[in-house]
């Protein structure tokens, strides 16, 4: 597996990770305004600014939800391990190597010769 393609399944993987981290922090926050209810004036404040966070980090999930899905981030399937997923996500390349070096070395001489060429012309050879 090529360097670029580990970094860029490990960086799918921390954005996941970060938007379950924000559906957490809803959750938490959400229950933490619940367990202020109901006990008097003096746990308004509290309430409200749980509930306040609460909202933050719901729109924080979303719109992470939304840029990554954008991205073309994709989710595993539930029951699904996250090695298999990402086995499945990896582009499938068959490379021919032997082609690959029979082509630059054709590109390498073509660069020779324009560049002898160029030189002939300027007066420099």
């Amino acid at each position: 597996m090529e360097r670029w393609q580990e970094e860029v399944e490990i960086l799918c993987e921390e954005f996941r990770r970060a938007i379950r981290a924000c559906d957490k922090m809803e959750l938490v926050w959400r229950r933490l305004a619940e367990t202020s209810e109901g006990k008097g004036q003096g746990y308004r404040g509290y309430r409200a600014y749980a509930c306040h966070q609460a909202e933050v980090y719901r729109e924080r999930g979303r719109e992470g939800r939304a840029k990554f899905e954008a991205a073309g981030g994709t989710w595993p399937t539930a029951g699904t391990r996250l090695v298999d997923h990402l086995k499945a996500e990896r582009p499938n390349w068959e490379i021919d190597w032997k082609g690959l070096k029979d082509i630059s070395r054709e590109e390498e001489d073509a660069l020779r010769i324009v560049d002898v060429g160029d030189d002939v012309e300027d007066g420099l050879l």
